[in-house]
C-alpha cells in the first residue's frame, strides 16, 4: 500500500482540522467584527459618563470661582478702610490655594489696590497686573464674570486665569475686582478621564487657548492646525459623542486605529465656556483582536484542541473581562465616595481628628487645622492637648479608648471644655468619638456650640425680657394709680401738719418709699422697652462723663472706705451716646464695684480707643469677685447679692440694654480673688452702631 493511503485518514483529519480551523476562523472573524460595533459603543458610553462627571466637577469648581470673585467685589464694596479691604482679600486669597492675587481697579481702570498670595514669595507680578487690568476693562464694559487668556509666569506652566467682576453688577463701570487663579487645582478632576493609558484630554478655555492639563498630542495638533476639523465638528454642541476613523486619528497623532470621541461645554456663566473633550484610540483593542486570529490560525493541526483551547479561553477571557468590570465599577464607586467624604470633611465646620491605634493623630480636616494651636498630624493625643486641664483630657482620652474597645459611639451633647486654641476660651463642644472598626482608628467629632448656646442666651433674655414687660405693665396700671393717690395724700397732710409734729416722720417714710416703689415701676418699663436713643447721631466727649462720675460718687466712696481712682484720659475720646446714656451706664458699673469692694480697696475707671473703631472702658474692683454659680444670673432683673432694701437688682439689667441700644456691649472678667473686671466697647462717635 503506498503511503498516502496508508497515511490518508491522517491526512484527511489534518486537513479536516485544518479546515475547521480556517472556518472556526472566518466564523470567529465575522463575530468579532460584528460585536465590534458593539463594544466601540460601550466603550464610548463608558468614556461619556466618566467625562460627564468630570465636566460636572469642573464646571463646580469654575462657578466656585465666579462666586468668590462677586463675593470679593462685596467684601471691597463693604470694607470701610484700606486696611480693612487688605485684611479681608488676604484672607479670602489664603483660604484657596488655588488664588495667586486679586486686583481692585476703578472706573478709570487704575489699580487701586492688590493683594499677592504670601505662601509664593517673590516672582514678577507684572505680567499679572497687565493682565488684570484687560479683563478688568472688559467687566466693566460687558458686566458679568470675564475670563482671561491663560498665562505662564517662570517655571509656571500653568496657564494662570483672570477672572473679573464688575464691582456693583447693576453699574459695571464704576469698577472690578479682579481674581487671579491657577486653574490646575480647578481642572483636577480631568484624572478621572485620563486614568485610561489610552485616553487623550483636550481641555480648551475662553479665548481659545487650551489648557496645561491637556494632552501634549492634542495640544500640539491645536497649536499646528491639526485639529482644525476635530474642533469643528464640536463647535456649536454643548455636549455628544461619537467616533473617529484611522487615518482622522492619525492626523492628530494618535495610533491609526478608529478612536471614541465625547465632549462637554462647561459654562459657569453666561460670558464663559470651556470646551473638555476626550479621545480614546481603539488600538488596544485591534491588536487583542489580531492576536486572537493569529493564534486560531497557527493552531490548523489540532482543530478539537485548538477549539477547546479557544472556548477555555473565551470563558476565562469573559470571566476575567466581567471581575475586571466589576472590580473597576468598585474603584471608581469607592474613589467617588472616598472623593465625597474628602470634599464634606474638608467643607465641615467642625473639627474632624483622625486617631489612630497608637494614640496618634493620623489626619485632621481644615477646620481643625485652623482652630488648634498646631497641625496635629502624627503628634499624640495626650501630647498635644498638654495645655488642656487634666480631668478634662483624661475624659476625652477615655472617650476615645471606650469608643476604640467597644466599637460603639461615644458622644457628648453639650459640655464645657477648654481646648488648645488660640484664644485659650472655655466654649460648649459637642463631642462624638465615632470607632472605624477596618483601620482600627476612631474618629473625633469636635463641633463647636458657642453660637447655638449664645442664640439660646438670647433666647432666655428675651423670654425674660418679654414677661418682665407684662409684669411691669400690670404693676404700672393696677399699681401706679393708687400709689400716686397715697402719695399726693401724705404729701398733703404732711405739710398741714408741719414739721415739728410727731407724724411728720412716718410720713415722711412713706413718702420716701412710694418714691422708691414709682422708680422701680420706672426701671422695669425701661428694662422691658426697647427704643433707641434720642438722638441716634448724638456724640458725648468721654472726659467730662468720667468726672461727673468721680464727682458725683466721691462721697459714696469715701462712705464705704474705697479709693475711687477715676483716670481721665488725654484726648478727645468722644462715643456714639447721650450723655444720660454714657452717665448711666457708668455710675450703675461704678457704684457695683464700689459696693462689692471691701474697706481699705480700690476701685480704678479708665478709658482707651481699642484701634477697631470702639472706645474700651474698664471698671475693676478689688471685691471678692462673682460667684461662678452666679456669672449667668448678674444680667437679670431683679437679680442682687445685696442686703434686701439696699438694691432693685436692675443696674447690670438697664446698663446692657442701654449698651445694646447704642450698639455697644458689656463683658464681665471675675479674676480669682482679686474682684471683677467690667469691660465696655463703644463706638466711637461717628461709627455706625453695631460695628
Amino acid at each position: 500500500m503506498s503511503p498516502l493511503r496508508t497515511h490518508r485518514p491522517l491526512v484527511l483529519a489534518a486537513v479536516a482540522a485544518l479546515l475547521s480551523s480556517v472556518l472556526l476562523a472566518m466564523v470567529t472573524e465575522r463575530l468579532l467584527r460584528a460585536a465590534r460595533g458593539d463594544l466601540l459603543a460601550g466603550f464610548a458610553d463608558d468614556r461619556a459618563t466618566v467625562l460627564d462627571e468630570a465636566a460636572a466637577r469642573i464646571e463646580e469648581s469654575l462657578r466656585d470661582v465666579a462666586e468668590d470673585a462677586d463675593f470679593a467685589a462685596d467684601l471691597v464694596r463693604s470694607a470701610d478702610t484700606p486696611d480693612e479691604r487688605q485684611q479681608r482679600l488676604g484672607t479670602l486669597l489664603a483660604s484657596v490655594r488655588a488664588y495667586r492675587a486679586v486686583f481692585v481697579f476703578d472706573a478709570d481702570g487704575a489699580l487701586v489696590d492688590e493683594v499677592t498670595d504670601t505662601r509664593r514669595p517673590g516672582g514678577d507680578v507684572a505680567p499679572l497686573r497687565a493682565l488684570a487690568a484687560g479683563v478688568a476693562a472688559e467687566a466693566m464694559r460687558v458686566g458679568g464674570v470675564q475670563v482671561s487668556p491663560g498665562l505662564s509666569q517662570g517655571d509656571d506652566a500653568v496657564g494662570l486665569r483672570a477672572f473679573a467682576v464688575p464691582l456693583d453688577p447693576d453699574a459695571p463701570a464704576v469698577g472690578s475686582v479682579v481674581l487671579v487663579a491657577d486653574p490646575a487645582p480647578l481642572l483636577a478632576p480631568v484624572s478621572l478621564v485620563t486614568a485610561e493609558p489610552a485616553t487623550h484630554l483636550l481641555v480648551v478655555g475662553p479665548h481659545g487657548a487650551t489648557s496645561a492639563v491637556s494632552s501634549p498630542t492634542l495640544s500640539s495638533a491645536v497649536a499646528e492646525g491639526r485639529a482644525t476639523a476635530l474642533l469643528a465638528r464640536v463647535a456649536g454642541q454643548p455636549q455628544g459623542a461619537g467616533q473617529l476613523g484611522p487615518d482622522d486619528a492619525a492626523a492628530l497623532g494618535l495610533p491609526r486605529a478608529d478612536a471614541v470621541l465625547a465632549w462637554r461645554r462647561v459654562a459657569p456663566s453666561s460670558t464663559d465656556a470651556w470646551l473638555v473633550l476626550s479621545l480614546s484610540s481603539t488600538e488596544a483593542l485591534r491588536s487583542h483582536q489580531r492576536a486572537l486570529l493569529q493564534r486560531l490560525l497557527g493552531g490548523a493541526g489540532a482543530a478539537g484542541l485548538v477549539l477547546a483551547v479557544l472556548i477555555g479561553w473565551v470563558a476565562a477571557e469573559a470571566r476575567r473581562g466581567a471581575v475586571l468590570a466589576e472590580r473597576l465599577e468598585s474603584a471608581q464607586a469607592v474613589s467617588r465616595a472616598n472623593e465625597r467624604a474628602r470634599r464634606v470633611l474638608a467643607h465641615l465646620p467642625a473639627a474632624v481628628l483622625l486617631i489612630g491605634p497608637d494614640g496618634c493623630v493620623r489626619e485632621s480636616n481644615p477646620a481643625a487645622l485652623d482652630r488648634f494651636d498646631q497641625p496635629p498630624e502624627g503628634v499624640p493625643l495626650s501630647t498635644w492637648w498638654q495645655a488642656v486641664p487634666d480631668g478634662e483630657r483624661d475624659d476625652l482620652l477615655a472617650l476615645v479608648d471606650e469608643a476604640r474597645r467597644t466599637g460603639r459611639t461615644g458622644r457628648w451633647e453639650e459640655r464645657s471644655l477648654l481646648l488648645p486654641e488660640a484664644t485659650r476660651v472655655r466654649r460648649p463642644w459637642r463631642v462624638q468619638a465615632v470607632p472605624l472598626p477596618d483601620e482600627d482608628a476612631v474618629m473625633l467629632v469636635l463641633d463647636d456650640l458657642s453660637e447655638l448656646s449664645d442664640l439660646h442666651e438670647r433666647l432666655l433674655r428675651a423670654e425674660k425680657r418679654a414677661t418682665v414687660g407684662e409684669l411691669a405693665a400690670g404693676i404700672a396700671h393696677e399699681i401706679g394709680t393708687p400709689l400716686g393717690v397715697i402719695q399726693g395724700r401724705a404729701e398733703y397732710i404732711r405739710g398741714k401738719l408741719g414739721e415739728d409734729h410727731p407724724q411728720a416722720a412716718g410720713l415722711d417714710v412713706i413718702v420716701e418709699q412710694i418714691g422708691r416703689v414709682s422708680r422701680i415701676i420706672r426701671s422695669l418699663l425701661d428694662y422691658a422697652r426697647d427704643r433707641p436713643p434720642t438722638d441716634p447721631g448724638q456724640r458725648s466727649p468721654v472726659a467730662p462723663a468720667l468726672g461727673r462720675v468721680g464727682d458725683l460718687l466721691s462721697t459714696h466712696a469715701r462712705k464705704q472706705g474705697v479709693e475711687l481712682d477715676v483716670q481721665v484720659p488725654d484726648g478727645a475720646l468722644v462715643v456714639l451716646a447721650t450723655p444720660d446714656a454714657l452717665d448711666q451706664v457708668l455710675v450703675n458699673l461704678v457704684k457695683n464695684a464700689l459696693d462689692a469692694s471691701d474697706q481699705g480697696g480700690a476701685v480704678v475707671v479708665r478709658a482707651a480707643p481699642d484701634g477697631a473703631g470702639h472706645v474700651q472702658l474698664v471698671v475693676e474692683d478689688q471685691g471678692h469677685g462673682i460667684a461662678p454659680e452666679l456669672a449667668h444670673r448678674v444680667f437679670d432683673p431683679f437679680f442682687t447679692t445685696r442686703k434686701r432694701g439696699q438694691g432693685t437688682g436692675l443696674g447690670l439689667a438697664v446698663t446692657q440694654r442701654i449698651l445694646r441700644e447704642h450698639g455697644g456691649t458689656l463683658r464681665l472678667e471675675p479674676r480669682a480673688g482679686r474682684g471683677t473686671r467690667a469691660i465696655v466697647r463703644w463706638p466711637v462717635g461717628g461709627a455706625r452702631p453695631g460695628a
